[in-house]
């Protein structure tokens, strides 16, 4: 009887181990499995939004130094795609571009807009080349285009000339939005050029009107590449967790340090991903290259300060998520104005940013002022705890001045710096603008009520 039982109790031990057994090598299969997906996930999102900022960044400068009259617009959409190349406009347009293409992966810059007239559709034979249905309208047409070297503009169409349907193509819905935004941004892209991780920026005519907007195609095959040899890597660390428990201890490890890695890459690489401007690092390495041009050009540079008034008490009041909801939009505002006037935005603090407009008067800049007040003010974002205004308003110190060798860059960031301080001394919601001519050195410029 008592080896019956002994038996009996092997039996039930064995089986009960089996059961766990099991059961921890489905749990640790299935943990597996989603720490791989995420890593996966992970990456590549990360991949994504460090490579679209790059495109992005490129895009705004290349944006900033096109200057076309309407009367060139219509000059350049008359000529047909072979003419167009070898214009003297677009060879310009692409030797200086090359210049960004020859030290990274862009592989294809141009300046595409909404098509006046659609001209073009995609026949039937044709559904595979554009990867676009039968019967949809190319309604953008390339104005200028600049790629990477004469092959590859070649090599697409096997040496032969361009028909002059290849200079349209079908704008998304994404591109649409951007448009209407009239702000920069960027997406992946796969069409019959390759794939592309594409970033976009307004442009904008002799007379501030919307041309279109600037493309940058940073090819990402390189990219794929590595995901791929990734997906390599984590098939076998599956299969290997199968047999050696501790190949998935060395996975996490690796997870967690790729993963570090992609987050100090996000750190450094210049942007702030919560407004979408530039961080202050990046900023001054942009302001000081401008300074230089500025002192080398004899023109003005301004640069703009903004505060958000009674921001602490806006996050008491609403919470970080609201605060970080009213960055977004303010931000939003200021790049848009900084854009159409050719400057950029940096976030200079927590609820701080600055402006760099170049070749930017006084009275110009007095007008970029007022404007920023009054965009802000249109956003109508509740502030119940703001002793000015029962809606979200901003203060605004500004300073324009022609470089000279003998300042330091650093003279006219203080400028705006201390006309900020009496915009927020004197009421908040207030446009200061620093003058040199003045009593105090500075001009009072009332807020737009």
């Amino acid at each position: 009887m008592v080896h019956i039982m002994k038996e009996l109790n092997i039996a039930y031990s064995r089986e009960s181990y089996k059961k766990i057994f099991v059961f921890v090598a489905v749990l640790w299969i299935a943990s597996v499995l989603f720490l791989s997906s995420y890593a996966f996930l992970k990456i590549t999102g990360n991949l994504q939004e460090e490579i679209g900022s790059k495109a992005m960044l490129v895009a705004m400068t290349i944006a900033s130094d096109i200057n076309l009259t309407q009367e060139e617009v219509l000059r350049l959409l008359e000529l047909d795609y072979n003419s167009l190349i070898k214009d003297q406009a677009n060879i310009e347009f692409e030797a200086k571009a090359r210049e960004l293409m020859g030290v990274s992966d862009i592989k294809y810059v141009y300046l595409e807009m909404l098509a006046p007239e659609i001209e073009y559709y995609v026949h039937k034979d044709e559904a595979n080349l554009y990867k676009l249905p039968e019967g949809t309208p190319l309604n953008t047409v390339f104005l200028l285009d600049a790629v990477v070297d004469d092959n590859t503009r070649f090599e697409v169409i096997d040496g032969d000339a361009y028909v002059n349907k290849d200079r349209y193509n079908a704008a998304d819905e994404i591109l649409y939005e951007l448009y209407e935004k009239q702000a920069p941004g960027y997406y992946r892209v796969s069409d019959r050029w390759g794939s592309f991780i594409t970033g976009f920026a307004p442009v904008y005519d002799t007379e501030n009107i919307l041309i279109g907007m600037v493309g940058v195609d940073l090819y990402i095959n390189k990219y794929l590449s590595l995901i791929d040899d990734f997906l390599l890597v984590i098939g076998g660390l599956i299969a290997a967790n199968l047999l050696v428990a501790g190949v998935a201890a060395r996975f996490l490890f690796k997870f967690k340090s790729v993963d570090r890695q992609l987050k100090e890459k996000t750190v450094l690489s210049g942007m702030d991903y919560l407004t979408s401007c530039m961080n202050r690092r990046l900023f001054n390495e942009v302001y000081e290259k401008e300074w230089e041009k500025s002192i080398s050009e004899k023109r003005n540079l301004a640069v703009i300060f903004v505060d958000i008034d009674y921001f602490k008490e806006f996050n008491d009041n609403y919470g970080h998520v609201a605060g970080d909801d009213n960055l977004k939009k303010i931000s939003e505002s200021l790049i848009k104005i900084a854009t159409r006037h050719g400057g950029i935005v940096g976030r200079y603090g927590g609820d701080e940013f600055i402006l760099m407009l170049p070749d930017c008067g006084v009275e110009k800049t007095e007008v970029v002022a007022k404007r920023i007040i009054k965009a802000i003010q249109d956003l109508q974002i509740e502030h119940e705890m703001s002793p000015v205004s029962s809606y979200q308003t901003v203060s605004v110190g500004a300073a324009s001045i022609v470089p000279v060798e003998h300042l330091n860059a650093e003279d006219l960031i203080n400028y705006a710096d201390d006309a900020l301080y009496k915009s927020k001394r004197y009421g908040r919601n207030h446009i200061y603008i620093w003058n040199k001519s003045s009593a105090d050195n500075l001009r009072d410029q009332q807020a737009i009520s």
